[in-house]
This record gives structure tokens, C-alpha cells and sequence, in this order.
């Protein structure tokens, strides 16, 4: 599976979700990390929230560090994912949030104070700008699906939304890349 996207694509998508959701300067990342490393996680969950435009509340849980498929405490999925051959999932779900089906619409009273719950891997607390940048992915789900944005369960235009408005630098350095070969798996349900 080549998982490269070109130029035209990104441009377009770029454009897209600027022109529906404008762009915001950088989050404050020093500010957001001094609440991450003094434990203070609930604000700095709260004000990475407020940074995407989100009034809401967020019940945060975590997964173990070792848990493995078929635990109790895990993510789940129902999207085609890697597997290896044994076709066991390949990808690490590092964190994850829960889409109500009555999610208010983005801007308006109803989302005030509204529950959001977003499970995240508990090895993310040793890595606070990795934290920070999945909670602000996980919370762009949000915006787009609160926008009702066609293309809102698209984990790419969900990495774009958090960067333009406003988390570009802290997702660049609490992101590892990890190059693959696509012979090396297939894809399972």
C-alpha cells in the first residue's frame, strides 16, 4: 500500500479546510507543556480544547502500556487497519475518541460543557509534546464531525485540521516517523 499522497491532493485539502475553518497562530506550546509536566493534564486538556475552538468537557481514560488485543481496557476500531501475517493489527492505536451520534454542531450553545470521552495509551505521559499532539488530533475529530465536514473521519484531514489552527510545531516534534515496506503486511478488518 503506498501511503503517499501527491501535491494536488494535499493542496486542495489544505485550501479546503482553511477556507471552512480559517487558521490560527501556534497554541502556546510552552504554556501547555508547563500544565503537562506539572500534572495539571485536565487544563492543559482544556485549553488545548479552547485552542480548536472547543467549549466542551473531556473525560479522559487510560489504556495500559501493555495492554494486548482482546484486553478489556483497549481501543477499538472498526476500520481496515494493518495487520501481519498472523493478522494481528500492526498500527498502534495510541489514543482515541468517542464520536456521540448527537454531537451538537461546532459554535453552538448545545456544545458548551458538552462530555467528550478520549482514551488515550498510558506511555503518552512520557512524551508530553506526543500527548499533547494526539489529544489535538483526537479533538479535531471533533470539530470536524461537529462541522459535519465530508471528509471527517479522514485521519489526514484530522492531522491537518489540528495543524492549521494551531498545533503544526507540536505535532512535528511529538511525531516519530516510521517507514515501512508495504510487503510486509496485508490489510484485515
Amino acid at each position: 500500500m503506498d501511503n503517499r499522497l501527491d501535491s494536488n491532493y494535499i493542496g486542495d485539502a489544505i485550501d479546503e479546510l482553511i477556507g471552512s475553518l480559517g487558521i490560527r497562530e501556534d497554541a502556546p506550546r510552552a504554556d501547555l507543556l508547563k500544565l503537562f509536566s506539572r500534572g495539571r493534564t485536565k487544563e492543559c486538556i482544556k485549553a488545548i480544547a479552547s485552542h480548536l475552538g472547543l467549549p466542551i468537557e473531556v473525560n479522559l481514560s487510560c489504556v495500559p502500556k501493555n495492554y494486548k488485543p482482546g484486553d478489556a481496557d483497549q481501543f477499538q476500531s472498526y476500520h481496515l487497519v494493518k495487520t501481519d501475517n498472523a493478522r494481528q493489527g500492526v498500527e498502534g492505536i495510541i489514543a482515541q475518541v468517542g464520536i456521540p451520534k448527537y454531537l451538537p454542531l461546532y459554535g453552538t450553545a448545545e456544545l458548551c460543557g458538552f462530555l467528550i470521552n478520549v482514551r488515550i495509551s498510558e506511555n503518552c505521559a512520557d512524551h508530553p509534546e506526543s500527548f499533547i499532539g494526539n489529544m489535538a488530533h483526537e479533538l479535531s475529530h471533533i470539530v470536524l464531525h461537529s462541522l459535519w465536514h465530508k471528509d471527517k473521519a479522514n485521519e489526514f484531514h484530522t492531522d491537518l485540521t489540528a495543524m492549521i489552527l494551531g498545533f503544526s510545531t507540536i505535532m512535528k516534534n511529538g511525531r516519530k516517523v516510521v517507514e515501512t515496506k508495504s510487503s510486509d503486511f496485508l490489510i484485515g478488518t
